[in-house]
């Protein structure tokens, strides 16, 4: 069976944000709603989507199941949860 997690991105800053089973939004992964199979994600998006006021652009990801919690199985979404592999220079304007 098949294993997902909605996430999204929160509107105000960007951070990576996961869809709880109470239809809020939290910044651990391990704190995400786990969804079994594929024929329940509609109904999971919609349910984000309605709670949204905070999220942009939710959408599901395919994640294993493991003792430390859901890790997302594709590498996009992996780097993700650790966030920018770059790092940014604060620029003073003159």
């Amino acid at each position: 069976m098949s294993h997902f997690v909605i996430t999204a991105n929160r509107l105000t800053d960007g951070q990576v944000i996961f869809q709880t089973a109470n239809a809020t939004w939290s910044e651990t992964i391990s704190d995400a709603e786990v969804i079994d199979g594929k024929e329940r994600l509609p109904l999971a998006l919609e349910r984000s989507e309605k709670a949204s006021g905070l999220a942009v652009g939710p959408y599901e990801v395919p994640v294993d199941l493991t003792d430390n919690g859901p890790v997302p199985l594709k590498y996009r979404e992996r780097l993700r949860l650790v966030g920018p592999s770059i790092t940014y220079l604060k620029h003073e304007a003159a």
